[in-house]
């Protein structure tokens, strides 16, 4: 995703906040990550933070991880608007994650890893 960066950050700051509502399935994990206990939750590939949001507000413990710069400021935007915090990096994430094992209790990637070649997703 290297070179998307350029072009998604482009996106972002052209168009601003493109997807502003969470995915459809984002409640049902919200719930099920209540039921099991989940408290660290990684949004790989978190663009401008709809489900950082969204898993912030149900307090969680939320990471977002994206290559694009103004879709990770248009995140944190969002977040101190909201009265919020989580803990936002920039970084390709196809690169190592400077996180130890185990360290988050879930991990969601909606509508990333399509935005890649084949062979980025089989070398991981």
């Amino acid at each position: 995703m290297q070179g998307d960066s350029t072009v998604w950050d482009s996106i972002f700051a052209r168009e601003g906040i493109v997807f502003s509502h969470p995915h459809d399935d984002i409640p049902y994990l919200a719930d099920l990550f209540t039921r099991r206990g989940t408290q660290t939750i990684l949004d790989l590939g978190c663009g401008t933070g709809r489900h950082v949001l969204y898993f912030g507000l149900r307090g969680f413990t939320v990471y977002g991880i994206d290559s694009a710069p103004t879709g990770l400021r248009l995140a944190q935007q969002q977040l101190q608007h909201a009265g919020l915090t989580a803990h936002l990096l920039q970084q390709d994430v196809f690169n190592r994650l400077p996180f130890g094992e185990a360290f988050f209790d879930a991990i969601l990637s909606v509508q990333v890893i399509h935005h890649t070649r084949i062979a980025q997703i089989c070398s991981l």
